[in-house]
């Protein structure tokens, strides 16, 4: 009886200590590393040689930053840019006759995520070569896995889950502290708040504040052109492949591309 009293006390202790936290705000800085040999563009075959390259790689920053806030409540969570912050999308490099364009993943300053918990719906605003689309999904579940690896991160006790999405790797750390099922980027569907993310080689997310406040309706974004992930992706690579086209040979142009899903 002894033991089995101990064990009902640890239970209480642990639901008493982790589940508490079901409204508030993060804070996450964004990180997004710049690989020109890492993208899906044929380097070559733009016309620009190995050696303009490897200058213009020693001209722009190896990585770009972002702070971003995930706004939360137990209906839904909105994941955007800061009020102080104003990303942009794209950024051009010049060198001889190669003109390199950086088309990163931190988005451009009207970017949203937006996670339905209710309704299981995801609602993505991305800007684009100065176009608004609005991408909306289910949320299906996802084939999470935990590794059993913990830490803490701004004293919240983690567990680490990895997921495998396509080619890329995405390992994330949740607390079971902050009850509700969602994180940054529309990533969702572990037992708690994601408050770090590794998505592939190329994005790293981490909180740097959380704060514990009442969010009221959180508004879903309305903005933009309405388009399935599909046609979104289909609209790019045209995009790209018109740009690289009307800049080829000696003016060529090399677009860079960091996929975060």
């Amino acid at each position: 009886m002894k033991i089995k009293f101990l064990l009902l006390s640890s239970l209480l202790i642990t639901q008493q200590t982790f589940g508490q936290m079901t409204s508030g705000s993060i804070t996450y800085n964004e990180i997004t590393k710049i690989n020109l040999r890492g993208g899906n563009v044929d380097i070559s075959a733009n016309g620009v040689s190995d050696e303009q390259l490897k200058q213009i790689e020693a001209l722009i920053p190896k990585e770009t930053g972002a702070k971003k806030t995930l706004r939360f409540n137990t209906k839904a969570a909105l994941y955007q840019n800061t009020k102080e912050e104003n990303a942009n999308n794209e950024s051009t490099h010049s060198m001889g006759g190669a003109t390199i364009m950086i088309m990163g993943s931190s988005g451009g300053a009207n970017d949203k995520s937006y996670y339905d918990i209710q309704n299981k719906q995801l609602i993505q605003q991305e800007e684009f070569m100065s176009r608004k689309f609005l991408i909306t999904s289910e949320a299906q579940a996802k084939p999470w896995k935990l590794t059993g690896k913990s830490k803490q991160i701004l004293g919240y006790p983690c567990q680490e889950a990895v997921l495998k999405h396509d080619s890329t790797t995405i390992t994330v750390w949740f607390t079971p502290a902050i009850s509700v099922s969602a994180g940054p980027k529309g990533l969702y569907g572990l037992p708690g708040m994601i408050l770090a993310a590794d998505m592939g080689d190329n994005i790293t997310i981490t909180a740097i504040k959380v704060q514990e406040e009442q969010i009221g309706d959180l508004p879903k974004p309305k903005d933009g052109k309405k388009v399935t992930q599909k046609e979104f992706e289909k609209i790019v690579d045209a995009k790209i492949k018109e740009m690289q086209a009307q800049h080829g040979g000696r003016d060529g142009i090399v677009i860079e591309r960091v996929i975060s899903r």
